[in-house]
C-alpha cells in the first residue's frame, strides 16, 4: 500500500457509511479519536520533539540523547515523506516534498542535524494544514452522507410494513415517515402534515410545514407526526444523492492557476535540484547549495490557490449555497452584470389571477377559464396554480383534454371538445394567451414581489453590478417589477432561446444569470455563472446552474458576490506573498550568505502566511 494512503482519510467514507466497526478488529470508537487531525497531531508531536533535542544541545551538547531526540524528528515526519520519493523516482518524477526531503537529508550529512529536522518539522505542520482546509471541505460531504438512509420502510397495499435498502425502493412506492426520522427518499405527500427540518441540506434553522400534495426531499428531518410519501425519485437521482455528487465535484474541480501549478512543480522541482547540484559542484559550498534548495523551493505557492478554493467552497457549503467547482466562484467575481427572471426569483412565485381579457367575441370566460384549467392541471408552474385556484374559486370544473404536449417554458397544448368538434387548444406565450380555434383569450396574473428583493437590488448596485430583468411574462408585469425595484432595463414576453440571446450579448462582459425554472435553463448554462433558486427537491435546478441557493433566499446574492471577489483578492495576495518569499530567499541563499535555520524560517514561514491568509475565507 502507498504511504499516502496510510492515513484516517482511508477510513472516512468507512465511517460515515455507517457499517459495523466489529468489520476491523483495528476500527474501534477509540480509533476515530486519535484519527482526527492525525497529521497535525505528527507535526505537533514531532515539534516537541525538536524542542528537546534544542535544550539537549545547549545543555550537553551533542550527547547520545541528543542525537536520539533528533533521530526521532526524522523518523516521525521524514519516514513517510522519504517513502513517497522513493515512489516518485521509481515513476520517473520528483516533487517538491522531495526536495525538502533532500535537503533535510544534505543537511544531516553536513553536520546540520537541527536545521534539517526543523524544515522536516515545519514542511509537516504547513502540509497537515492543508489536509485540515481539505477536510473543512469534505465535512459538508461527510454530513450529507452520515444524514443519507440506508433503508427506507415500505408501506404494503394491506397495510403491513417492510425494510428495504433505499437502492431497491421502486417509484410510486409508499413510504411511512416516523417523527424524529430522515426522508430517505424524494417523495410526494399522499397523507399526515407535519413540519420538516432542512439545516443539514440548507442551513435554514426554521423547520418548513408540508401537507398533502407537498413534494418532500431525501435528507429532511420529520418534526412530527408521520408522514406517507409516494416516490416520486430512484435512489441514484433524489435530491441527496444529487447534492452529494455536486459536494464531490466541486472538491474534484480546480482552478486553472491550480492545474497549471501542480503540471509546473514537477519540471521545475527538477530543474531546482540540477542547479542545486551545480551550486554544490562548482558554486564551492554544499551549505549555500541546500539553502538554496530549501529557499527555492515553492511549497507556499503551490497551497497558495487550493487553501484559498476549499476555503471558499466550505464557507459557502455552511450557507445551503452549492457551488460546482472553485472556478465559477473565480468567474463570478469577474461578472459586471446580473440578470434576473421575474417569477420565483425577484417576486414570491405565488401569481393570482387579477384579470381575464377576451381578445375574440365567440368564447366566455367561463370557458376559458375551464379549458385553461385542464391544460394547466397536468403541470407545477406557478401559472399552473394559479389558474386551478381561479377555477376553484369560481366553481368551475377543468374541461377534458387529451393528446397533452407541454412545450417548457413556451406553452402547454392538447385537444378539447369545442362546441361538439375537438380543437386543438393552447395556453402559453406570448404572454399567457389561451387559443383554441380562432379564439384568444388573455390571462392578467399578478405575483407578490419577494419583500428582500428591493434590498437586494440596493446591495448588488452598491457593488458595481447593473441589473436587468428578463421574463417570460407579460412586458407590462415585467415593467411594474422593474420600477418598484429601480431596474430599468426590463424585457417580457420571453421565450427560452431569446432570453439565452440576451444573456449570450451580456455574458461577453461578464453576466451572472439567476433563475428558478426549466424555462431559464438555456440562460442558465449560457451566463458566464448560472445561479438558481431552489429548495431540494427542484432537480432541474440543481442541473442546470453553476450555483444554487438551496435556502431560495435572495438575500445570499450579495454576500456570494462580495466572498467571490474577496477570494479572488486574497488569491492575487497569497501568490504575491509566495513568489516574494522565493525570490528573496534564493537571492539571498546566492549572495547573501544566508543562515540553513534562516532558510528554512522563510520558505516554511511563507507556506503557513498563505495558509493562514486563505484560512480567511472560513469567516462568514
Amino acid at each position: 500500500m502507498p504511504a499516502s494512503a496510510w492515513n484516517t482519510e482511508l477510513f472516512e467514507p468507512f465511517f460515515a457509511s455507517a457499517h459495523a466497526e466489529s468489520k476491523s478488529p483495528f476500527l474501534k470508537p477509540a480509533a476515530r479519536l486519535w484519527g482526527r487531525n492525525l497529521p497535525l497531531r505528527v507535526a505537533l508531536g514531532a515539534a516537541l520533539l525538536w524542542v528537546a533535542s534544542v535544550v539537549a544541545v545547549l545543555v550537553g551538547g551533542w550527547s547520545p540523547a541528543a542525537y536520539l531526540l533528533c533521530s526521532a524528528v526524522y523518523f516521525l515526519v521524514g519516514t513517510r515523506a522519504a517513502i513517497k520519493v522513493v515512489e516518485q523516482l521509481r515513476e520517473r518524477h520528483l516533487e517538491i516534498d522531495g526536495l525538502m526531503v533532500v535537503a533535510a537529508l544534505a543537511a544531516a550529512l553536513i553536520g546540520s542535524p537541527l536545521e534539517g529536522s526543523l524544515l522536516l518539522v515545519l514542511f509537516s505542520t504547513a502540509e497537515s494544514v492543508e489536509r485540515w482546509v481539505d477536510s473543512r471541505m469534505r465535512d459538508a460531504l461527510v454530513r450529507l452522507q452520515k444524514a443519507h438512509p440506508l433503508k427506507a420502510r415500505l408501506m404494503r397495499p394491506d397495510g403491513t410494513l417492510v425494510e428495504r435498502a433505499v437502492e431497491d425502493v421502486l417509484l410510486d412506492s409508499t413510504l411511512l415517515v416516523r417523527a424524529g426520522e430522515t426522508v430517505p427518499l424524494d417523495g410526494q405527500m399522499v397523507e399526515g402534515t407535519s413540519s420538516i427540518h432542512l439545516a443539514h441540506l440548507t442551513g435554514e434553522a426554521r423547520p418548513k410545514l408540508v401537507t398533502v400534495g407537498d413534494l418532500v426531499p431525501s435528507g429532511a428531518v420529520n418534526c412530527e407526526g408521520a408522514l406517507l410519501l409516494r416516490v416520486t425519485q430512484p435512489h441514484g437521482s433524489s435530491t441527496l444523492s444529487r447534492l452529494l455528487k455536486l459536494v464531490e465535484e466541486a472538491h474534484e474541480k480546480k482552478l486553472p492557476l491550480q492545474r497549471w501549478l501542480e503540471r509546473f512543480q514537477r519540471g521545475y522541482a527538477v530543474s531546482v535540484m540540477s542547479a542545486t547540484l551545480l551550486l554544490a559542484l562548482f558554486g564551492g559550498s554544499l551549505y549555500k547549495a541546500i539553502v538554496f534548495l530549501v529557499t527555492a523551493s515553492p511549497c507556499a505557492l503551490l497551497i497558495a490557490v487550493p487553501v484559498v478554493a476549499l476555503s471558499s467552497l466550505s464557507s459557502c457549503a455552511r450557507r445551503g449555497i452549492v457551488v460546482k467547482g472553485s472556478g465559477v466562484l473565480d468567474q463570478l467575481a469577474r461578472c459586471r452584470h446580473v440578470a434576473f427572471d421575474k417569477t420565483g426569483t425577484l417576486t414570491e412565485g405565488t401569481l393570482s389571477c387579477e384579470a381575464i381579457e377576451p381578445q375574440t367575441p365567440g368564447i366566455t370566460v367561463e370557458e376559458a377559464i375551464a379549458l385553461a384549467a385542464g391544460l394547466e392541471m397536468r403541470t407545477s408552474h406557478p401559472i399552473a396554480r394559479a389558474i386551478e385556484s381561479l377555477a376553484t374559486e369560481r366553481g368551475i370544473s377543468p374541461a377534458v383534454i387529451s393528446d397533452f404536449i407541454a412545450l417548457p417554458g413556451v406553452a402547454v397544448e392538447g385537444v378539447a371538445d369545442w362546441h361538439g368538434k375537438p380543437q386543438r387548444v393552447r395556453i402559453g406565450a406570448p404572454g399567457i394567451t389561451l387559443t383554441i380555434a380562432d379564439q384568444k383569450v388573455v390571462f392578467k396574473l399578478r405575483d407578490q414581489l419577494r419583500e428582500s428583493s428591493p434590498g437586494v437590488i440596493t446591495s448588488l448596485h452598491n457593488l458595481g453590478l447593473t441589473s436587468c430583468i428578463l421574463s417570460g411574462d407579460q412586458s407590462s408585469q415585467a415593467t411594474a417589477i422593474g420600477r418598484r425595484l429601480g431596474i430599468a432595463q426590463t424585457q417580457g414576453d420571453l421565450l427560452p432561446h431569446q432570453k439565452m440571446e440576451q444573456v449570450a450579448a451580456l455574458s461577453q462582459s461578464g453576466c451572472m444569470m439567476v433563475g428558478d425554472g426549466i424555462n431559464d435553463a438555456p440562460a442558465l448554462a449560457r451566463a458566464t455563472v448560472g445561479i438558481a433558486m431552489g429548495r431540494p427537491g427542484q432537480t432541474a435546478a440543481l442541473e442546470a446552474a453553476d450555483i444554487v441557493l438551496l435556502r431560495d433566499d435572495l438575500e445570499q446574492l450579495p454576500w456570494l458576490v462580495s466572498k467571490a471577489r474577496a477570494g479572488r483578492r486574497l488569491l492575487k495576495q497569497n501568490v504575491t506573498l509566495a513568489l516574494t518569499a522565493m525570490v528573496l530567499g534564493s537571492a539571498a541563499a546566492l549572495w547573501a550568505d544566508l543562515p540553513l535555520w534562516a532558510g528554512v524560517l522563510l520558505h516554511e514561514g511563507g507556506t503557513l502566511l498563505v495558509s493562514c491568509n486563505g484560512l480567511r475565507q472560513l469567516r462568514q
